[in-house]
């Protein structure tokens, strides 16, 4: 079939039947397209017992190199941030007094 059917039932193989004797993670077509198939097979679709959702996924690869080790210190400086501004009023200045509420509890 050359066309998108269901993604996950699409596979490889030069007959329907080779496609449905191989299906796997590595013969499956998900546009549908016989062009994403190798020279010489086509992409089937709706294999029964061949559904990719139903394969194992392959196993996680193991990388015996080691990483980097980290720096010995910061590569970057530590930013410092400017010095707090003075307030615009005093301590005895009578705006440090008025507040708003409805009573003196609430203020």
């Amino acid at each position: 079939l050359d066309g998108p059917q269901d993604p996950d039932k699409n596979f490889c193989g030069p007959t329907f039947n080779d496609a449905a004797a191989v299906c796997s993670r590595e013969t499956n077509c998900r546009t549908g397209l016989n062009e994403e198939c190798p020279e010489g097979e086509y992409c089937w679709s709706f294999i029964p017992d061949c559904d990719i959702k139903n394969m194992p996924t392959p196993a996680p690869t193991i990388s015996f190199s080691p990483t980097p080790a980290p720096s010995p210190k910061p590569q970057t400086d530590i930013p410092t941030a400017p010095r707090p501004t003075d307030s615009p009023i005093t301590k005895d200045d009578i705006r440090n007094f008025f507040f708003c509420g409805n009573d003196w509890m609430d203020a």
